[in-house]
């Protein structure tokens, strides 16, 4: 990170608040290669049930990782609503039929159909504000998850 500025971008500004949680955690006790050779060596000795020691770790750095990433998206939202072109579908518009960043091949085809765009935004919003508050409960997790992977797939 010698040139700061040229390089800080949105992704390696979540990945070390990310890595800086990881850091002052106990992470290594659960989530690490030296755990998982060692559960593969205790299941390899026969032991099981009790015997097996059960890693216990804090949670809190977890859930900092949860709420991080959902004020993340909460924040996005609000800079979205306060955005007039982003609800009549131009800013998607002109973002899809630039060629600035990388080509969209599909922008093309996406742009003549406007009403898609706009209902595209407006599910973009219902799903960054819901996001903090699905992902957390078992009834809305693995569908707003879907949902993200499906956008992000999309927009790349």
């Amino acid at each position: 990170m010698m040139d700061c500025l040229g390089t800080v971008t949105k992704y390696t500004v979540i990945s070390c608040h990310i890595f800086l949680l990881l850091a002052l955690s106990n992470c290594g006790d659960v989530w690490s290669v030296d755990r998982w050779l060692e559960r593969r060596r205790q299941l390899a000795q026969g032991l099981g049930g009790f015997e097996l020691r059960q890693a216990l770790a804090p949670i809190w750095p977890q859930r900092l990782m949860q709420l991080f990433l959902g004020v993340i998206y909460f924040g996005a939202a609000i800079t979205k609503m306060h955005t007039p072109a982003f609800f009549t579908g131009d800013q998607l518009i002109y973002w899809i039929i630039t060629k600035l960043n990388a080509e969209h091949p599909v922008g093309e085809v996406m742009s003549q159909y406007p009403i898609l765009l706009v209902a595209s935004a407006y599910i973009t919003i219902a799903w960054e504000i819901t996001f903090l508050f699905c992902v957390w409960n078992r009834w809305g997790r693995w569908p707003s998850l879907a949902l993200g992977v499906a956008f992000h797939l999309m927009t790349a």
